[in-house]
């Protein structure tokens, strides 16, 4: 419980500290923050109803007043720990984990992800809380290891105790059981041969005449065959014994079942052969089972092995990212050139990088120039100038030239390893689509052992099969049967989609995030810094006779005038104002300027050559006594066109000398993405704190569908909700605090590069450069990825929906076909793999 009281008799800070000992000194106190200024003190207490009065009690023996003033439950904190969990082998699994962890007190959340392993747990912040969930998925049959815990977003306010991050200890690498799957499948097939050898000329061969010596032999290959793949009967038995059968379940039974019949089967030749019955001893031997038992296994061992090593190649996004920090920097540590270990990296350290090195931290260039390839973060394909003052960033390659740069962000908090968390945060989660197939997988083995068992009895019971007939049918619906398929569907697509999205510089924060931008309809947009460049360019200079009319030239001499006059301002116009005139050839000097003097908000005036001009605003010319009535025309036409202007005038004559229009002008590559954009069907938005006149110009050139101009930031969030209310499904991109309210109001908030620290926190979806084109890659990339998913869950259910009918004997009685279970076991190992591989089909993704 939270307690608040207003403390009476506090004097100074003294006092204060006294009153705060005294509580914390009472059983139950759990945190006591005390305000002298207020008089206000605030108790976080275990939730006993006579706390209250023993505070009160404290105080008072310390000599001081209290009185109760409001109590209501303490904010819960929520952290989220990431765990690797072992021994998880099929969806039925991962289904299980996920449910025992779900039923621990505290556990708001629980997200187990198959293909990783990993499992992300969102509970209450409570010491105990971790070693509680890995008992529970220890209890359920499995291992879990502690690999990170970090804050998430609390229910209520978090103490700044709270807010930090408490990292356990290094992300582990993904497991790869494709090496030990490997010698397992292949001394599985080395078993396997002289097995189905002796069982082929049992019935064909050398051995036919002798059929109970096959039988000895067969049992003689395919107990080494059954210790091989142990695995199998090891991990089904404990998943029975749980009460939670999984997919080595189906395997134990299918394949024990074929053996123990065909030693029953043994059995019966050898008493057939004890009482000279060749009969019997023929009708047993054609019902022997063994190489059917082992065949089952190396399919399926197989079939692990393939969708093993096509799933590793689903973690390339990750590995390439990690690839991409140098294992050594090189420092200066006084004046001398030190080799270090990256992860040695301290804040303020200088950096040497020489051509070829990768760059180990973010930081900002102090000396030297060079050249940096920042494709492998960016996507950027045309390598980056950087000199003294400009950014460098973590992961990105020096192609040639040496520099120095100052290290600000190193190890967890560097761009490189950013990228790798969110990468790796949005392949663990789970997205919304998969939830339905979650359900399934987590009752699906049990539905198909009743299954099996139902079909059994049926053909034995109700058609009166023979037992062979039935035992093998019964066999055929648990090997045919694959839940591995439903759980895979979607975590395997979501995995290969954020990595292509990381290799295009486009985070996906999280699988919803990745599943909500297929689905949007409408595109808002932010103006500045995210359509246009986010700066003015002069766009045009119109030079004045004496009389007022355009004298169509003179603009070289009138920048010679102007660039100087400006050059002193700091003003973005006046930069804009220099800049064009050294695009122009114009050498800007300021020692030919003299009396200079600046009017906020209005402009400059200085004297050049003996003659006083003034440049600035119209409120300056009106200051001035300088009428703009003659250029009317030229003002309303430029001001249409989104154009702010900059008068310069002669101030000594009270004459206009010319005209500057100056724009934020569009990025390049804007009017490309929005011309994407409505070829895929989006509705665009322009939502904007600038005047109308300039939005609707922007818009004009771009055929934005909308503008909503004029708008203050805490405005922009209504528009959002707006926009919601009236049914749209809608992505915000932005790149300022101002939009962040925005981004998290959106259905998919959309973070552009080179935005600040807050928009990225609050977005969705993270695009590292500032190119517009990145929202219509991201778009097609989540329909991409939608599409796949949907292709595979259509696989999944359709493929057991029909599979399983079949195996049960379901075309028997029409066409007198009935499914083998070696067919059968193929049939399972190959849908898995259908899955998998279709995925690895976005890798193509351009």
């Amino acid at each position: 419980m939270r307690h608040l009281f207003q403390v009476g008799g506090m004097r100074c800070a003294s006092c204060q500290a006294h009153v705060a000992k005294a509580v914390k000194a009472v059983p139950g106190v759990q945190n006591v923050e005390v305000n002298l200024i207020t008089g206000r003190m605030t108790v976080e207490t275990d939730d006993a109803p006579d706390m209250p009065q023993k505070i009160i009690d404290a105080v008072k023996n310390a000599g001081f007043t209290a009185e109760l003033v409001e109590e209501a439950p303490a904010p819960v904190a929520v952290v989220e720990h990431v765990f690797q969990v072992g021994g998880m082998r099929c969806a039925s699994c991962q289904a299980h984990v996920a449910k025992a962890v779900k039923a621990l007190s505290g556990v708001r959340d629980a997200e187990v992800n198959l293909v990783t392993g990993r499992m992300t747990v969102k509970c209450n912040n409570a010491p105990d809380m971790p070693q509680k969930i890995i008992d529970a998925v220890k209890n359920a049959g499995f291992t879990a290891e502690l690999v990170e815990e970090t804050p998430k977003a609390a229910s209520a306010p978090e103490t700044a105790g709270q807010a930090e991050a408490k990292p356990k200890k290094a992300a582990t690498s993904i497991p790869d059981p494709s090496r030990e799957l490997l010698r397992q499948f292949i001394w599985s097939a080395i078993l396997m041969l002289p097995l189905m050898y002796v069982a082929f000329s049992s019935m064909h061969g050398f051995l036919k005449d002798y059929p109970l010596d096959a039988a000895w032999l067969q049992l003689v290959f395919v107990i080494p065959l059954l210790f091989v793949n142990r695995v199998y009967f090891v991990s089904g038995a404990k998943r029975f014994l749980k009460l939670s059968p999984n997919m080595d379940s189906l395997i134990m039974l299918g394949s024990g079942a074929s053996v123990l019949y065909s030693l029953v089967m043994t059995g019966e030749m050898l008493l057939g052969k004890m009482q000279g019955d060749a009969a019997r001893v023929t009708e047993a031997a054609g019902n022997l089972y063994f190489e059917t038992a082992g065949m089952i296994l190396v399919l399926v061992t197989f079939g692990k092995y393939l969708e093993a090593r096509a799933k590793r190649r689903t973690t390339d996004a990750v590995s390439r990212l990690m690839n991409l920090s140098p294992k050594t920097a090189v420092v200066v540590r006084g004046g001398n050139e030190v080799e270090i270990a990256a992860d040695e990296l301290a804040v303020g350290d200088v950096v040497v990088i020489r051509p070829g090195s990768s760059i180990p931290a973010d930081g900002v260039v102090v000396s030297g120039n060079g050249t940096v390839d920042q494709s492998s973060v960016t996507g950027e394909s045309v390598p980056a100038g950087k000199e003294p003052g400009d950014r460098v960033v973590s992961g990105t390659m020096n192609v040639n030239g040496s520099f120095r740069f100052r290290a600000e962000r190193v190890g967890r908090d560097s761009t490189l390893s950013r990228i790798i968390q969110l990468v790796e945060s949005a392949s663990n989660s789970s997205a919304p689509i998969s939830r339905f197939a979650d359900r399934v997988s987590g009752v699906f083995v049990p539905a198909v052992l009743i299954a099996a068992l139902a079909a059994g009895c049926f053909w034995l019971f109700v058609e009166h099969q023979t037992v062979y007939f039935a035992l093998t049918t019964a066999i055929a619906v648990l090997v045919i049967s694959c839940p591995c398929a439903l759980g895979l569907a979607t975590p395997i697509a979501i995995m290969v989609g954020t990595g292509v999205g990381s290799k295009y510089g486009i985070l996906f924060k999280n699988a919803a995030a990745l599943e909500e931008l297929h689905a949007v309809g409408t595109v808002v947009l932010d103006k500045t810094g995210t359509v246009t460049e986010g700066r003015h360019r002069v766009t045009r200079v119109v030079t004045l006779t004496p009389d007022g009319a355009e004298s169509g030239g003179g603009e070289a001499e009138f920048l010679k005038i102007a660039a100087p006059l400006e050059s002193k301002s700091e003003h973005p116009f006046a930069r804009a104002v220099v800049q064009y005139a050294q695009e122009h050839g114009v050498s800007v000097s300021d020692a030919n300027v003299e009396d200079f003097s600046a009017t906020p908000g209005m402009g400059v005036s200085g004297t050049v050559g003996g003659i006083r001009y003034v440049c600035g605003n119209a409120r300056m010319m009106e200051r001035e006594g300088i009428s703009l009535s003659a250029q009317e025309n030229l003002i309303r036409e430029l001001e249409s066109g989104g154009h702010s202007l900059l008068f310069m005038a002669n101030r000594d004559a009270k004459r206009l000398c010319a005209v500057m229009a100056l724009r934020d002008t569009v990025k390049d590559g804007s009017a490309d993405a929005l011309r994407a954009l409505r070829d895929l069907g989006l509705k665009t938005v322009l939502l904007t704190g600038d005047t109308e006149v300039s939005a609707n110009a922007v818009a004009s050139e771009l055929q934005i569908d909308r503008v909503i101009a004029g708008v203050l930031p805490d405005g922009k969030e209504a528009c959002i909700r707006e926009l919601q209310r009236d049914g749209a499904k809608v992505a915000m991109v932005g790149d300022g605090i101002n939009d962040a309210a925005a981004l998290a109001r959106a259905d998919v908030g959309i973070a552009i590069g080179g935005g600040t620290d807050i928009a990225m926190e609050t977005a969705d979806v993270v695009l590292l450069r500032g190119d517009l084109r990145d929202v219509v890659t991201a778009v097609r990339l989540s329909r991409a990825v939608m599409r796949n998913i949907r292709l595979n869950l259509f696989w999944a259910f359709f493929y057991n929906v029909l599979g399983i009918p079949v195996a049960a004997g379901a075309l028997y009685p029409l066409w007198g076909w009935r499914l083998h279970p070696m067919l059968g076991t193929a049939a399972m190992a190959c849908s898995s793999l259908f899955v998998v591989t279709n995925a690895l089909r976005l890798r193509k993704f351009r």
